[in-house]
């Protein structure tokens, strides 16, 4: 798997803790900051945690969220309102004293973020910047007995230097250039800041602006002082496709309980739907047609899933009773699901392999009358 990974060391002053990590994994820049201070308003045995979500990730309506979980009792159902804004009780209270709470209108808790960070300079700045830039923000705050707790993960998709009008296009191509591009507005550290980039060895054509301090093999390194603006770093190079990422692929598999049968007889079908890839599929549908002989007698033709993961599988099992004798090639089933990027994919396998031969008399009756004539003829010998 390629990777790439940006490191960012920064010397805090006593008492904060302050970290920033950004990273390329299989396609998408990723950016890790926390931040710590140790005041905090819980006591023992209570803590909140809320967490909330941002994300335009495909071309379909932006979507958000908020998710609040309180142990104890640090805040009031009045107090929580002034922090997070208007938010909906989601299960109530039970014996371990947990209460959660959603809102899908997250205004007022970004609101009270950015207020409430503000003090920490670098990342107040760095956490604004990301939540009006990156296509995908969650933000999480946590306090305890020991602290309070921030931190941000974003990701952010478009950096190649190359369009590619779909995803195909893209794993596709067998050797793909980079533009990454560090700090979309400026941002202005309150302490030294030192940016280590460590480019995967195989990189070539490395360009990097504004010119580093150091740059040695797969290593760039900027040295950036407190209270100066870090001006955007761009960095040009190319490499091999990444190996290690997919579109998600789903295959069907049909079995028969029986392949013979008379009419009238029950007949059990059994459908998987594995995903072949290790990336996740997304609203997955998946359609099966009886022929009109058929009647479905327990059971239902079709399933749906939010999500199918990598490398697992979606079964769907229902009975049918024919009606009329013949041979019957039981047809694959329509499956419809979204790939990482939204994009829709729809289409049924023609394998013709699955086939059902009914009959009008039960197997175990034909047997019967092929012994009671065998017998009678051996007694007219």
């Amino acid at each position: 798997m390629i990777w790439i990974l940006f490191l960012i060391l920064l010397l805090q002053p006593t008492g904060e803790a302050q970290n920033l990590q950004v990273r390329v994994v299989e396609g998408t820049l990723h950016a890790h900051y926390q931040c710590m201070v140790t005041e905090s308003d819980c006591g023992a045995d209570e803590s909140i945690e809320a967490v909330a979500h941002i994300s335009w990730i495909t071309e379909k309506e932006k979507t958000t969220h908020l998710s609040v979980v309180m142990q104890g009792a640090p805040y009031t159902d009045s107090e929580l309102t002034d922090m997070m804004g208007t938010h909906t009780l989601l299960v109530p209270s039970s014996s371990q004293g947990v209460m959660q709470w959603k809102s899908e209108n997250i205004s007022s808790f970004w609101e009270w973020w950015f207020a409430a960070i503000e003090p920490y300079g670098f990342f107040s700045e760095f956490s604004e910047t990301v939540m009006y830039h990156w296509n995908e923000v969650e933000i999480t705050y946590r306090e305890d007995s020991s602290g309070k707790h921030y931190s941000l993960t974003a990701t952010y998709y478009d950096y190649f230097t190359k369009f590619y009008p779909t995803p195909e296009d893209f794993f596709n191509e067998k050797h793909v250039d980079f533009q990454l591009i560090f700090g979309i507005d400026p941002i202005c550290p309150t302490v030294p800041t030192e940016i280590i980039l460590i480019l995967d060895q195989s990189a070539s054509e490395v360009k990097v602006t504004p010119p580093p301090h150091l740059q040695e093999a797969s290593t760039v390194i900027w040295e950036c002082p407190a209270g100066e603006a870090i001006l955007p770093m761009k960095v040009k190079f190319s490499m091999g496709r990444y190996l290690g990422t997919a579109l998600p692929q789903l295959k069907s598999q049909k079995t028969l309980s029986t392949t013979t049968v008379s009419t009238g007889e029950p007949v059990t079908i059994t459908l998987t739907i594995s995903n072949t890839t290790h990336t996740a599929a997304y609203n997955v549908q998946v359609t099966d047609e009886i022929p009109d002989s058929f009647v479905l007698s327990d059971g239902e033709t079709t399933a749906c899933a939010k999500q199918l993961e990598g490398d697992q599988s979606l079964v769907l099992t229902y009975t049918v009773i024919p009606s009329s004798p013949g041979t019957f090639v039981l047809s694959d089933p329509l499956i419809s699901f979204e790939d990482q990027f939204g994009k829709e994919y729809e289409y049924q396998e023609v394998s013709g392999k699955t086939l059902l031969s009914v009959g009008t008399d039960a197997p175990a009756s034909g047997l019967l009358m092929l012994g009671g004539l065998f017998l009678a003829l051996m007694m007219r010998k």
